[in-house]
C-alpha cells in the first residue's frame, strides 16, 4: 500500500468516520425522546403497537411500518429491548421506544461520545482512554494507568451486572430509576470501551501505514 493512501485512510478514519460514529450514536439516543411526541397522547402502547398477551410494543405488526418515519426508532428497540411497558418511561404519556435501563445505557454512551468528540483521544486502546479520562493526557505510554482504568470499568459494570442477576436468582425486583441510574452507568463502560476500540484501530492503520 502507497504510504500517503494510508495515510489519507487512517487520517479520514480518525477525522471523520470515527466522529460520524459518535454523532450518529448521540443523534439516534435524542431521537428516542422525540417520537413518543410524532404519536397522539396515550397512544403507545396500544393495540397498533403491542403483542395481544404482552405488555410490549410490536412495531414490526404495524401496517404501514412506515406511517411515520421515526417510527423505525421504535422498531430498532424492538429487536434490541424487551420494551415492557411496566419497565420503561412515558413522555407525552407514550412509552419510550425502549426500556429505562436500556435508556440509561443510551445516555450513558451518548455522553462519552460528546466528551470524545471533545478530546479527540488518539492511540492504543488505554492511551485513547488515558486521555479521554485525563489521567495522562499527553502520555505514549502503553501502560498508562491500564489498571486504574480497568478498575473504573468494573466499578461502572458491576452494579447493572449485580441487579440483573439478583432479579434472576432471587425475589428482588429494582425500581425504575435503579435501572436508569444502574444502565446509565454501564453506558458510561460501554461507551469507553467502544472509545478504545475505535482509537485503537485508527492505531493500527498509522502503525500499518508506517510500516510497523
Amino acid at each position: 500500500m502507497n504510504s500517503d493512501t494510508g495515510l489519507q485512510k487512517s487520517s479520514k478514519f480518525q477525522r471523520i468516520i470515527i466522529p460520524a460514529i459518535y454523532l450518529s450514536f448521540i443523534v439516534f439516543t435524542i431521537l428516542h425522546f422525540i417520537v413518543p411526541f410524532l404519536h397522539e397522547e396515550a397512544s403507545i402502547p396500544n393495540l397498533r403497537f403491542s403483542y395481544e398477551n404482552q405488555k410490549s410494543i410490536d412495531l414490526g405488526h404495524q401496517e404501514p411500518i412506515n406511517e411515520y418515519f421515526l417510527d423505525y426508532i421504535y422498531l430498532a428497540g424492538h429487536y434490541t429491548c424487551h420494551q415492557r411497558s411496566d419497565r420503561s418511561f412515558y413522555l407525552n404519556d407514550n412509552q419510550l421506544p425502549v426500556c429505562s435501563r436500556c435508556i440509561g445505557i443510551y445516555l450513558g454512551m451518548s455522553l462519552v461520545f460528546l466528551i470524545a468528540l471533545w478530546q479527540r483521544p488518539k492511540g492504543s486502546f488505554f492511551q485513547s482512554l488515558c486521555q479521554l479520562i485525563k489521567f495522562n493526557p499527553i502520555s505514549k505510554k502503553e501502560c498508562c494507568d491500564f489498571v486504574i482504568i480497568i478498575g473504573i470499568g468494573a466499578i461502572l459494570a458491576i452494579p447493572m451486572l449485580a441487579d440483573g442477576f439478583l432479579q434472576i436468582f432471587t425475589s428482588y425486583v429494582s425500581n425504575e430509576m435503579t435501572r436508569l441510574f444502574t444502565g446509565f452507568f454501564f453506558g458510561l463502560f460501554e461507551g469507553g470501551l467502544t472509545v478504545g476500540l475505535l482509537s485503537h484501530i485508527a492505531f493500527i492503520l498509522k502503525q500499518h501505514e508506517n510500516g510497523f
